[in-house]
């Protein structure tokens, strides 16, 4: 294949790759519509914070999903995220953290 034409099917792929990430980004938070709501996950607090990671916790879990080794700097900021992110549920009143048993799907 020469090279012009690699170029160009590369190219291609990562336009079509970015076009499809963003719109799977941006349908993440429609609400109702959004994967997590229809798999049981856990509704968008009504007091207006937000449970979304940041990036780089988003980056974090994403290498921890992949069986990826953190450091223990980077561990200690994935459990501080999840620490707070326990907290502002169980202030919500959400009924699973009640009951002692916790999901974070």
């Amino acid at each position: 294949m020469p090279v012009d034409d690699a170029v160009t099917l590369i190219t291609r792929s990562f336009d079509k790759y970015m076009l499809d990430r963003r719109e799977r980004t941006e349908g993440l938070g429609a609400g109702a519509g959004a994967p997590a709501a229809r798999a049981g996950g856990l509704p968008p607090p009504s007091n207006g914070q937000s449970l979304q990671p940041s990036p780089r916790i988003q980056y974090l879990l994403n290498l921890l999903a992949d069986q990826r080794h953190l450091t223990a700097s980077e561990l200690t900021l994935v459990i501080e995220y999840l620490v707070e992110r326990r907290r502002q549920i169980d202030t919500a009143g959400d009924i699973s953290t009640r009951s002692g048993w916790f999901c974070i799907f």
